[in-house]
């Protein structure tokens, strides 16, 4: 497969992502079966806060769930990634009941290409402003707040200053 080809393929994939329904972030658990896989996810946000409002129906937050790449198998499930997040979002003082995804289940190999693809043509608010579910340089007695982190105040052990 040529590279264009490759890359119309990945753009038929990102769209297909927000044609899935949207779910409550706060209510995974009515959703396990659908996202016990991994594959691609976006992140939707309708509450109050006007840093966190993009336009109308787009994601604030877009990522992928992947298996490691040296055990085939064994990584992360969107279902991790979403509770990561979810969680991640709990002691803010953001509503997670504000919150709603989308999943899409892809091979990890395609996941990939995918979430770089809907990232790059929607362009999330929050992706490179330090929210994920991962403290960037957790422990690092220097480690600066993250942008995210400095609007959004209640996270544990997301950077000293």
């Amino acid at each position: 497969m040529d590279s264009q080809a490759y890359q119309t393929v990945l753009s038929q994939l990102a769209a297909e992502l927000e044609k899935q329904p949207l779910r409550p972030l706060s209510d995974l658990k009515s959703h396990l079966a659908e996202i016990q896989a991994t594959g691609v996810y976006a992140i939707y946000y309708r509450g109050p806060c006007p840093d966190c409002q993009g336009a109308p129906g787009r994601p604030v937050y877009a990522g992928s769930a992947v298996d490691s790449p040296l055990k085939p198998g064994e990584g992360k499930r969107l279902w991790e990634r979403l509770s990561g997040h979810r969680n991640s979002i709990a002691p803010t003082t953001l509503n997670v009941s504000d919150f709603s995804f989308r999943t899409l289940a892809l091979p990890s190999a395609v996941a990939i290409g995918v979430e770089h693809t809907f990232i790059n043509s929607r362009h999330p608010i929050w992706n490179g402003s330090g929210f994920g579910s991962n403290a960037s340089g957790k422990g690092r007695p220097d480690q600066k707040r993250s942008v995210w982190d400095t609007r959004h105040p209640g996270r544990a052990g997301r950077g000293n200053k």
